[in-house]
């Protein structure tokens, strides 16, 4: 099925039809061929399916579940970005996820294939829903613990699920690297507050890995500040990220006054006694 664009639109984007049979024999869904169709309720894939393209399911409103067959092994920057009534998503076979490909769906679980060996969280950007993730057993590179994927050997943490209801949470003393994203929140709309607590083997931290989080406190045991990637770290974009306070050693707060990224958190890096 041919790629469509805005000029160029699916012969088909105009109907008004609730289930959509693709043909055995076609391999892939090109970017936008279903296009905010908000009457599509449901679609069968056949088993030749290799591919699902960009947006090709974009805003398709009346969608509710994707369950792909295991010869899908690419599904398409935004391939079903904002299908918020889907709460059921089943890709076995897939190797290549790209990113907010199921961007504001409602699914509040989602098992990582075998096939994945790398993931960006940006594919559940904007979903204010998933409560766990779980990993497919075989799966190279990652693994997930209490519902939180880190990398097979759990020096990275990757991905939070947003709606954990956790409120506070202790990184594990073996994790490393805290990935970009990683806890990133896109409302503070029924998001439970959280207080982090980062052990000393943390060395670096990706850019928005807490943002919009709504982060109440991170105590941070190293006596070296962790690397941070960006200036978006932390803080929200609603306006309170100046409530949270960050904890520190005490003999390290000069230190963490100084570092980049650090610096710009000011009074709220506070001096804290871990011996006690």
């Amino acid at each position: 099925m041919p790629d469509a664009d805005s000029s160029n639109k699916a012969p088909w984007i105009t109907f008004n039809v609730e289930k959509v049979i693709i043909q055995r024999g076609i391999t892939g869904i090109g970017n936008r061929n279903f296009l905010q169709m908000s009457s599509i309720t449901s679609v069968s894939y056949p088993d030749t399916l290799t591919k699902i393209g960009d947006a090709a399911f974009y805003e398709c409103y009346g969608l509710t579940e994707i369950v792909l067959p295991s010869g899908v092994n690419t599904v398409g920057s935004g391939a079903y970005c904002d299908c918020s009534a889907v709460t059921k998503i089943v890709t076995p076979g897939a190797t290549s996820l790209e990113s907010y490909a199921f961007q504001g769906t409602s699914a509040v679980t989602y098992e990582i294939p075998a096939g994945i060996t790398s993931i960006s969280p940006l594919v559940f950007f904007g979903n204010t829903t998933i409560e766990s993730y779980t990993v497919a057993v075989g799966n190279p590179s990652y693994i997930a613990q209490n519902g939180i994927v880190y990398s097979k050997d759990g020096t990275v943490l990757v991905m939070y699920p947003f709606q954990s209801r956790v409120g506070t949470f202790a990184i594990p003393a073996n994790v490393k690297e805290i990935g970009a994203y990683a806890f990133y929140g896109a409302s503070s709309i029924n998001i439970s507050t959280l207080r982090v607590t980062l052990p000393a083997s943390v060395k670096s931290i990706g850019d928005y890995a807490f943002h919009n989080r709504n982060v109440e406190f991170v105590y941070c045991k190293s006596l070296t500040p962790p690397f941070l990637g960006g200036a978006n770290v932390f803080g929200n974009d609603w306006g309170t990220s100046w409530k949270c306070k960050y904890y520190v050693p005490m003999s390290a707060v000069d230190d963490y006054k100084k570092a980049p990224y650090w610096k710009d958190l000011g009074d709220n890096i506070v001096g804290y006694d871990f011996t006690e």
